[in-house]
C-alpha cells in the first residue's frame, strides 16, 4: 500500500480519488488507470509517499509495517492510505509508533470509516462568530449521518456556522466540538441548523 502523512497531501490524495472514482479494483499492474494514478500522485509530493505494508487489521483501525521510524511519524497525525489494487484513498490517524519484537519499524492506525469526499465550506461571519481562518476552505468529509469534518488547524470555533455541498446538498450546520486535533488538522463534529 502506499501511504502519506498530512492534511494537505490528504486533500490532494483524495481529490485523486474522485477523479478516479468508481474505476474499480486495480487488476492489471501495467493498467492505464494505475499509470494515471502514479502520475497524480508522484504530482503531490513523491518526498511524502512511502511503501506500507498492512500486517493486521480491524474494524476501527490497520498495523502498518514500515520501512523506517521518521521524525513525522508521530501519534496523533493523519494518514491517507491506498491499496495497491484500488484506486481510492482512505483516511485515519497514527495511534501507536514502535518496532516489534522482531526490530520492524510499526504504526498503529485508527482509521475513518467510509470514503472520504472533498467539499468547499463557506464559514458564517455573522452571529458574533469570527472564524481563525479564511472564510472559504477546503475540507474532508465522509458521509451525511457520520457528522463529522476534517478542516484545517485553527479553523474550529465552538458555534461556528459553516455550509457545504455534500453528494450534491447543501448543508447549513454549527461546529459544536472539536473531537481531535492533530499537527495540521482538526476533527470536528457539526450538527444541522433547523
Amino acid at each position: 500500500m502506499r501511504g502519506a502523512l498530512g492534511f494537505n497531501p490528504a486533500l490532494d490524495l483524495v481529490e485523486i480519488s474522485e477523479q478516479t472514482h468508481g474505476e474499480g479494483p486495480i487488476t492489471d499492474p501495467h493498467s492505464e488507470l494505475l499509470n494515471r494514478l502514479w502520475q497524480l500522485e508522484e504530482k503531490v509530493d513523491k518526498h511524502r509517499l512511502e511503501d506500507w505494508i498492512q500486517v493486521d487489521g480491524s474494524d476501527e483501525g490497520l498495523g502498518i509495517s514500515i520501512p523506517m521510524i521518521q521524525s513525522r511519524h508521530v501519534a496523533g497525525s493523519l494518514v491517507s492510505m491506498r491499496y495497491a489494487d484500488e484506486p481510492g484513498w482512505h483516511l485515519g490517524i497514527i495511534r501507536r509508533v514502535g518496532i516489534d519484537k522482531d526490530g520492524n519499524p510499526r504504526l498503529g492506525l485508527r482509521t475513518f470509516p467510509g470514503s472520504p469526499k472533498i467539499v468547499q465550506v463557506h464559514m458564517s461571519e455573522n452571529d458574533g462568530q469570527s472564524a481563525k481562518a479564511e472564510s472559504e476552505t477546503k475540507a474532508i468529509a465522509f458521509d451525511a449521518n457520520n457528522h463529522q469534518l476534517l478542516l484545517p488547524s485553527g479553523t474550529y470555533a465552538e458555534g461556528l456556522k459553516i455550509s457545504f455541498a455534500l453528494d450534491s446538498i447543501q448543508h447549513q450546520v454549527s461546529l459544536i466540538r472539536l473531537i481531535e486535533g492533530g499537527p495540521d488538522f482538526e476533527l470536528v463534529e457539526y450538527s444541522d441548523l433547523e
